[in-house]
């Protein structure tokens, strides 16, 4: 049975985890003699699934599509795609180009980006460092 769109291996995996912590806890406290024995099984592994890659066609069919947008002909969405198609447009191609995570992408500011030096240095978590090929059209 699966519950919650969760696999019968992450089902698995997590039944066995609160098991090992359940007799970790109990044999540090003394409560039973015997060692863990959930540490000689071995944990389910999960498939991993492959990474799909958009062609440059698709690339720039999405990219026209974040630039020019869709616009409905309400005046008050083209004001807004003015303001912000750029930034959207930036915000796509630099997820696109260095392959950055959202949430590394979220939690950049100007100071953690050296503008001075090619390639570009960008600080992840100030203290990670990742050089990154940004190309000259952003």
């Amino acid at each position: 049975m699966v519950l919650s769109g969760q696999t019968i291996v992450q089902q698995s995996k997590r039944k066995l985890s609160a098991l090992r912590k359940f007799y970790s806890y109990m044999f540090k406290n003394n409560l039973i003699k015997t060692k863990n024995n959930t540490e000689k099984i071995t944990m389910p592994k999960l498939n991993q699934k492959d990474i799909v890659y958009m062609d440059s066609d698709e690339v720039k069919s999405f990219l026209s599509l974040v630039n020019n947008g869709k616009i409905t002909g309400s005046r008050m969405e083209e004001v807004y795609h003015d303001i912000l198609g750029f930034r959207n447009t930036v915000i796509v191609s630099l997820l696109l180009t260095t392959g950055i995570r959202v949430s590394e992408l979220v939690g950049l500011d100007i100071n953690d980006v050296d503008q001075k030096r090619t390639p570009v240095l960008m600080l992840f978590a100030r203290e990670i460092k990742k050089i990154m090929f940004i190309i000259q059209m952003i």
